[in-house]
């Protein structure tokens, strides 16, 4: 037996002969033109301008003359007059440019445009497969094999996807009627190989619906499959982001498993060695290969994500899935390599690396199994490593370059990604022909990662993270939660009024309905009356002494056990949110996330108010500010965020020591009702808060009324929100303070659609913004304002993209609209685009179910930004496209609505994003991401005009609004003593 000794010692020769065998050939990326050396060394000299030039570079194929062109440069590089490591060459384009106008700009243009398709020519093939074939019969005469990746724009719609399928299956015959099979002389490899993107294909993939998805790239795929079985072709599946990673593993799995299939080995799948799960995925992979009597066809890569892994969980509060340092990712990739070589009677393996240590083990562990040579390969990038693959073809003889095709518009995402590549600071390829590492540092083995020591639990708040959903057992979890629930509405489940400590049962209930399917009745609530109004006042006075009395200290450890309780129960809250109020699931799991934001943050924000503020530090006296509670409140809620905002404004008061008389929205009452039970049993004692269900005509204005209440919290409509406050500016006789109104009412929000905005990214972020939840949200997104010099291309993609939407229950997990709240609801969206139709031309409107409480989601364009359409909240799946000449009139257009709530803007100029953060009137700005789903203290929420009055939930300053503040000044002085 081999000690791994001896194999360390044989990767160590097999390192050198290869690194002696390159010699100083250097990858031509590294020698460069004149145009792009000076380039280059600027990136790896300046990370800063490294930045700037990938921005620049991913923008640039949006910029379609040249006065745009020259404006993104001045944007880009504002230190065009010379700064440290400035290319010469660049400071000389925009010098001319500025200063020769047209034609200065015309010849900035051409310099630019040469750099750009320099860069591409040295990663993208060809634009075409057809044009692909005179250099991949060049590469094939040299002994390499190829295999095609076809570069695109993401897939929005399923046109698109369709699109993307013809493509696959047009260059599997292209390459097949040129490229003769025994081309190469790879024994047991196709010579025909083409890559394929799930995503490509099926254009709502979501793992929150798995099988669903699975099933549209199954179907999408199994022709590609069979069409290059029937040619002798290879397909790879290849691994995008580590959300679709369980995804893609099961497609290809049931490929393997398709009858179709079955006896043809040359379907491969991509692996990431970066992700830490990979290893527990091969080990899946190999028992299942084993039981099925199937061949794998594995092709191991390190990954190329990694800050955007990195960037989504921190995003998501979810542990990092890749390694954090590069040495770990190298140690596994080994570890990998060996195992897939010591299965090689299961596994055909390539090896996709350009480290030579990587290389090296390859070889050694290889010849180590034994494993015969036509059970494995290398590969490489076209375009990079040109002598490390020379040297690999003349000792393995099996090498197969990775060769994008692709025009460079859509290719650009990908020649970001390999400039990203080569020059980072622990890229193999910049440290050894860039940096001159020493070959001895290059070969030294990765050590195993050190078990990081769990970090001791931060005091400071973190969001709740959300479900993740990739995971089978979580994604079993809520239609288990609602199919109990389901069954517990049987028993009619009646929701009585809690005051003080008693439940009370009136004889005037209602039915809370399932709005997607009315006839299911989720409870029979009790309506309060104005005798039970009085007997609420009562025991919230009874309360306030001892409640008020407590330090803040006592009041957030009452939160925090709420908190805790809520997270048991994420499941069974979301289920009802699912039923009661029509929530897909990451809409009800998001509302309860939360709601225990909010309990959490606001916690820790009270501790703050325990100790009085010292105010200014004055010889001889003594300045200080004390919070007090100001006395009852009263917290009106809405349905559409039935706890999150139930939560929020409910447990801002009660922190702050002000008993609370809570009115939940009608169409929401039984999860108002979960809610108060849940924080009674967390500790909050009898009086401190009290559910008073029914008519905001009879409660919630007998509660806004009365003069025990001083402060009113209140989320909902704008007529509702100003009677409100008119009514606390006019206080009764018997009044003896002046209510304080906190008040998020609604919005008429615009996303602004730049003429250099990324499509890709922006459509996704409108469908979401505008039609989740079926835009029952104040944030939501109701007007696109797009400039002119892009209209009819991002329309005729949208357009394309909307279709995709799927309507139904909300709680089937494929569907994306839903029922809107009721059939009040309903009628007046309804109402509105009638109107819509009068004001603009229908670009799309989906069916409507007939059954439950559906409207059709609906989208108008040429909209005038004056007309009704434009400037009145629907609150409903209602989107109308404006078109602006330029981008100051965009942000005019945008601020011209009685709102200021949310707002957001796709763009890549530097200087739009900085007018906008200046000009767009809105309380809350998104730049290059969705307007909705405020996270709690990251993203502060509430605007201004008439979206509401107060300081923003979910912020530092909130809880302020509901304390009433005491200076206490005190000179201490005493004959002549400064004590």
């Amino acid at each position: 037996m081999v000690s791994h000794g001896s194999i360390e010692s044989q990767i160590q020769a097999t390192g050198h002969r290869l690194f002696d065998a390159i010699g100083r050939n250097r990858p031509s990326f590294f020698q460069g033109s004149r145009i792009t050396a000076p380039l280059l060394d600027a990136c790896l000299a300046d990370p800063e301008f490294k930045r700037q030039l990938l921005q620049f570079v991913d923008v640039y194929p949006t910029l379609d003359d040249k006065q745009e062109l020259y404006q993104h440069l001045t944007e880009y590089f504002p230190n065009g007059n010379g700064s440290s490591h400035q290319p010469a060459l660049l400071d000389l384009a925009i010098k001319t440019a500025g200063r020769f106008g047209s034609f200065g700009k015309g010849v900035a243009s051409f310099a630019v445009e040469q750099s750009i398709k320099t860069f591409s020519r040295q990663f993208i093939l060809a634009a075409t497969p057809q044009q692909a074939l005179p250099k991949i019969k060049r590469l094939n005469s040299q002994g390499y094999g190829t295999i095609l990746d076809l570069l695109g724009e993401a897939a929005v719609s399923e046109s698109e996807t369709a699109a993307y399928q013809k493509l696959y299956l047009e260059s599997l015959d292209t390459l097949a009627n040129d490229i003769p099979q025994n081309a190469t002389n790879f024994e047991s490899a196709p010579t025909i190989q083409i890559s394929v993107k799930p995503t490509s294909l099926y254009s709502s993939a979501s793992p929150l619906s798995f099988d669903h998805t699975v099933k549209n790239i199954v179907e999408k795929l199994l022709p590609i499959c069979q069409r290059a079985k029937e040619l002798g072709a290879l397909v790879a599946i290849d691994m995008e982001s580590r959300q679709y990673k369980n995804l893609t593993i099961e497609i290809f799995k049931r490929l393997r498993s398709s009858s179709q299939l079955a006896d043809w080995p040359h379907l491969c799948l991509v692996l990431q060695a970066y992700l830490k799960e990979t290893s527990d995925d091969v080990d899946t992979l190999l028992v299942w290969a084993k039981d099925q009597g199937q061949t794998l066809n594995i092709r191991l890569v390190k990954g190329a994500y990694w800050e955007f892994e990195c960037a989504y969980a921190s995003q998501h509060n979810w542990p990092i899935p890749v390694w954090q340092k590069k040495q770990d990712t190298d140690f596994h990739f080994e570890r990998l390599t060996q195992k897939l070589l010591q299965n090689h009677e299961h596994v055909y393996y390539a090896c996709a690396s350009h480290n030579i240590r990587s290389i090296a083990a390859t070889m050694e562990w290889a010849r180590h199994y034994e494993t015969p040579p036509d059970r494995y390969e290398f590969q490489a990038l076209y375009g990079m490593a040109e002598p490390i693959r020379a040297s690999l073809l003349e000792q393995t003889s099996r090498i197969r370059l990775y060769c994008p095709v692709g025009d460079v518009i859509p290719g650009m995402a990908y020649l970001v990604r390999r400039l990203l590549e080569n020059t980072s600071n622990d890229s193999f390829l910049r440290q050894r022909f860039a940096d001159q590492q020493s070959s001895q540092s290059l070969l030294s083995p990765p050590r195993s990662p050190v078990p990081a020591t769990p970090p001791k639990r931060s005091t400071d708040f973190q969001n709740s993270p959300l479900p993740d959903f990739t995971k089978p057992q979580v994604r079993d979890q809520l239609p288990q939660a609602i199919a109990h629930l389901r069954a517990c509405l049987n028993s009619a489940p009646e929701t009585p009024l809690l005051i003080g400590s008693e439940q009370i049962r009136t004889s005037d209930t209602f039915d809370s309905l399932n709005p997607n399917a009315p006839n299911e009745r989720i409870a029979t609530v009790s309506i309060a009356q104005e005798e039970h109004i009085a007997k609420a006042i009562q025991a919230a006075k009874k309360a306030s002494g001892s409640w008020a009395k407590l330090s803040f200290a006592q009041r957030t450890d009452l939160l925090k056990s709420a908190a805790a309780k809520m997270s048991e129960r994420l499941w069974e809250l979301s289920a009802l949110q699912v039923l009661e109020t029509g929530k897909q699931w990451s809409e009800a799991l998001g509302d309860v996330a939360e709601a225990i934001d909010f309990l959490n943050y606001y916690a820790q924000q009270a501790l703050r108010f325990d100790t009085p503020s010292d105010c200014g530090k004055t010889l001889g006296e003594s300045n200080q500010l004390h919070y007090r509670p100001r006395g009852i409140a009263t917290v009106i809620a809405p349905w559409n965020f039935p706890l999150a905002i139930s939560c929020g404004m409910t447990a801002a008061a009660l922190v702050t020591g002000n008993p609370v008389l809570y009115k939940p929205s009608s169409q929401s009452a039984r999860i108002g009702y979960e809610f108060v039970r849940l924080m009674l049993e967390a500790g909050f004692p009898p009086g401190a808060l009290n559910y008073l269900p029914g008519s905001g005509q009879i409660v919630g204005n007998a509660l806004a009324n009365h003069p025990e209440i001083s402060t009113i919290a209140f989320t909902g409509s704008r007529a509702v929100g100003m009677r409100l406050i008119q009514s606390a500016a006019n206080p009764p006789p018997d009044a003896r303070e002046i209510k304080r109104v906190i008040c998020e009412m609604g919005g008429k929000n615009a996303i602004l659609i730049d003429s250099d905005a990324d499509l890709d990214e922006a459509i996704p972020a409108i469908l979401y913004s505008a039609f989740g939840y079926q835009g029952q949200k104040c944030s939501a997104c109701s007007r696109l304002i797009v400039l002119e010099s892009i209209y009819s291309h991002f329309v005729k993609r949208f357009k394309s993209a909307v279709a995709k939407i799927r309507v139904g229950p909300a709680e089937d997990p494929r569907n994306d609209l839903g029922a809107v709240i009721d059939a009040s609801a309903q009628r007046k969206i309804l109402e509105y685009i009638e109107i819509g139709k009068d004001e603009a031309s229908l670009l799309y409107q989906s069916e409507a179910p007939e059954y439950g409480y559906f409207v059709p989601l609906t989208v108008f364009e040429k909209a005038h930004p004056n007309h009704r359409l434009a400037q009145e909240e629907i609150f409903g799946p209602v989107l109308s496209i404006v078109k602006a000449p330029d981008f100051e009139t965009a942000i005019k257009y945008a601020n011209d609505t009685p709102y200021a709530l949310t707002g957001g803007l796709f763009s890549r100029s530097p200087q739009h994003i900085a007018l906008a953060r200046e000009k767009f009137d809105v309380g809350n700005l998104y730049i290059n991401r969705g307007i909705t789903g405020a996270m709690v203290e990251r993203h502060p929420f509430g605007g201004h005009k008439f979206s509401g009055l107060g300081t923003k939930a979910g912020g530092p300053d909130y809880l302020l609004q509901f304390l009433n503040t005491k200076s206490i000044s005190e000179n201490t002085i005493r004959h002549g003593f400064v004590g």
